[in-house]
């Protein structure tokens, strides 16, 4: 628990510091935007999505208890442990981006996603174990 912690430090103070540029050599203000969605069923989750410069990074936290959902497609045939899962990647494009993250004793995932432009909110998709979930990002 301590070195994902750790991780996500490490992954703000690079973000924070204007990192080396990713691959991307357009910057983004820094943002947050995020998503509460359906993950399963009975289960939801809050993906928080932060970016930076050419980098991307956040969480994906799963409450042991449900929230409200909103604009979900999909859903995944298994239920994950309740807990804070970071993430962190790069931006392909201006808005476009790709990071990765695990959940232990699950499976890593792969999330992928448009960020949102002007008043518009964006799109992700979440994958594990071969599983998509997908729905609306909301532009923070």
């Amino acid at each position: 628990m301590k070195s994902l912690y750790f991780a996500s430090g490490a992954l703000l103070l690079a973000i924070a510091g204007g990192g080396c540029g990713g691959a991307n050599s357009a910057v983004v203000t820094a943002r947050t935007d995020s998503a509460t969605f359906a993950l399963s069923t009975g289960q939801s989750a809050t993906l928080s999505v932060l970016t930076q410069g050419g980098l991307v990074g956040g969480k994906l936290l799963v409450p042991a208890t449900k929230a409200p959902t909103t604009n979900t497609i999909g859903a995944l045939s298994f239920s994950l442990p309740p807990g804070n899962y970071g993430f962190n990647g790069i931006l392909a494009s201006d808005s476009t981006f790709r990071a990765t993250g695990n959940v232990p004793e699950v499976a890593p995932f792969v999330l992928t996603g448009q960020l949102g432009t002007g008043a518009a909110n964006g799109s992700f998709s979440l994958v594990i174990n071969g599983q998509r979930v997908s729905g609306t990002l909301a532009r923070g």
